[in-house]
């Protein structure tokens, strides 16, 4: 048989697509899974998922490391206002006790004044007791070195500061042991404070 121009033309057609056929049927077929895999939507999938996990990961990190942050520096303001408080009512107390001169004359302060004065050094007194332990469960839980250092012999410096000046009369020398007990709390609260820097 003899075929003209345009049958050749599509015999050769005709081969080209048995031929294509042949070599599809002949390739291994990809297992389904490699095909999903290797799908542009499951490479996007991927990456927003781990994007979003990684990005949790940072946040909670971040956030847990702020409330830390805060919690120290609640403990350490909640200290030094126990502190600060009784030192205040502490200086009070040892001034009142003190004889003035005025205009030549020495001079106790006026009764109700020492007591008054003596009434709230007794009340910081009472609440010190009653919040070193608290404030120092705190500071220890977040200063844990920095704690047995500074704040416990503190508490034993106030503790002796304010038996010293709850004993403490009257007296016209001014220079007696309770200045020394207060200089030597002084320099205590000063060790805390650099806690926070």
């Amino acid at each position: 048989m003899k075929l003209d121009e345009s049958g050749k033309d599509d015999l050769i057609a005709y081969e080209r697509f048995v031929q294509s056929v042949i070599s599809e049927r002949e390739k291994p077929k990809k297992p389904a899974w490699q095909t999903v895999i290797e799908s542009s939507g499951f490479v996007a999938l991927v990456t927003v998922s781990l994007g979003g996990w990684i990005s949790t990961i940072i946040v909670d990190s971040l956030q847990r490391n702020a409330k830390h942050l805060e919690g120290r520096q609640t403990a350490l303001v909640r200290a030094l206002d126990l502190v600060g408080k009784t030192m205040a009512k502490t200086t009070s107390r040892r001034d009142v006790d003190r004889v003035k001169v005025v205009l030549g004359n020495r001079t106790l302060q006026p009764p109700e004044t020492q007591e008054r004065v003596k009434r709230a050094f007794n009340s910081a007194w009472e609440d010190w007791d009653a919040e070193k332990r608290a404030a120092g469960w705190l500071l220890a839980y977040y200063f844990p070195l920095d704690f047995e250092k500074s704040w416990v012999p503190l508490v034993k410096k106030i503790d002796g500061m304010l038996v010293t000046v709850g004993d403490h009369l009257p007296t016209e020398d001014p220079n007696d042991n309770i200045d020394k007990e207060i200089q030597d709390a002084q320099s205590w609260i000063r060790r805390i404070t650099r806690w926070g820097m």
